[in-house]
C-alpha cells in the first residue's frame, strides 16, 4: 500500500511539472520583455536616442570625445531581449575609433535602469558588432622620434584607411538615468592586418536628445 501510494505521488508530481515547465516558459517569453521596458515608459515604447562621446584605448592608443548616437528602442519582433540597442558613429560612420553595436547580436539582461548585453559565442560567423582603428602595421616601423619622423606619422595616418575589426567577444554595460546615459563596453576581435587580437576598452556618457531631423540628415 505504502509503495503505491508513493508511485501515486510521484505520477502526480511529474504531470504537474509537464504542465508548470511550460507555463513557466511561456510567462518568461511574454513578461521579460515587459519588465525590460520601464526606461521606455516615459515616451510611450518609443525609442530614445542619446548623443554620447566616448573615450578610450584600443591596442596602445588612447582616443577621446569620439561621438556616436545610442538608440534605445523596444525589441525586433521575436526577440527574447527587452530592447534593441544600437551604437554608430556620429556624424560620420567608419571612421578611426567608431564603432557598430547591435544587441540583437547580444544576450541581454535589464533591472530598473541597467542594461547589460554580452556577445554570443558563435562559431558560424562573427557577430555584425565591429570597430575601427589605426593598425600600426599600416603606419611603417616607427624609426627615432624626430621632427622628420613625427611628420612622416602624421602623412601616414592621413593616407591610412582605419582597419574594421569583427567582434568575437566584448561587452556592453549602461544606466539611463534623467535623460543622461553612462557606461562602458569593450569589443575584442582579430585584426588581419595587425596578425593579432586587439581589444576596443571605453567608457562614454551622453544626454537624450530630440534633435531627430540634425542627427539623421
Amino acid at each position: 500500500m505504502f509503495d503505491r501510494n508513493r508511485q501515486a505521488g510521484k505520477t502526480a508530481g511529474s504531470n504537474i511539472l509537464k504542465i508548470a515547465l511550460p507555463l513557466m516558459l511561456l510567462l518568461r517569453l511574454f513578461c521579460a520583455p515587459a519588465h525590460g521596458q520601464e526606461l521606455l515608459t516615459d515616451t510611450g515604447g518609443n525609442p530614445k536616442v542619446f548623443l554620447i562621446e566616448i573615450s578610450g584605448t584600443v591596442l596602445n592608443e588612447t582616443f577621446s570625445k569620439a561621438r556616436a548616437l545610442l538608440k534605445l528602442a523596444p525589441p525586433n519582433p521575436g526577440s527574447i531581449n527587452p530592447y534593441l540597442v544600437t551604437i554608430d558613429g556620429y556624424a560620420k560612420t567608419n571612421e578611426r575609433n567608431d564603432l557598430h553595436w547591435n544587441s540583437d547580436e547580444t544576450l541581454m539582461d535589464a533591472f530598473s535602469s541597467q542594461v547589460r548585453c554580452q556577445i554570443k559565442k558563435s562559431f558560424v560567423k562573427p557577430p555584425n558588432i565591429f570597430f575601427f582603428y589605426l593598425s600600426p602595421a599600416l603606419l611603417g616601423k616607427r624609426q627615432f622620434l624626430t621632427q622628420h619622423e613625427s611628420e612622416r606619422q602624421k602623412l601616414a595616418e592621413k593616407g591610412a584607411l582605419p582597419t574594421k575589426v569583427f567582434a568575437s567577444a566584448g561587452e556592453l554595460s549602461f544606466t539611463v538615468a534623467s535623460g543622461e546615459v553612462k557606461g562602458s563596453i569593450w569589443i575584442k576581435g582579430y585584426d588581419a592586418v595587425e596578425k593579432s587580437y586587439v581589444q576596443y576598452s571605453a567608457g562614454f556618457y551622453g544626454r537624450q536628445t530630440n534633435s531627430q531631423p540634425l542627427l539623421y540628415p
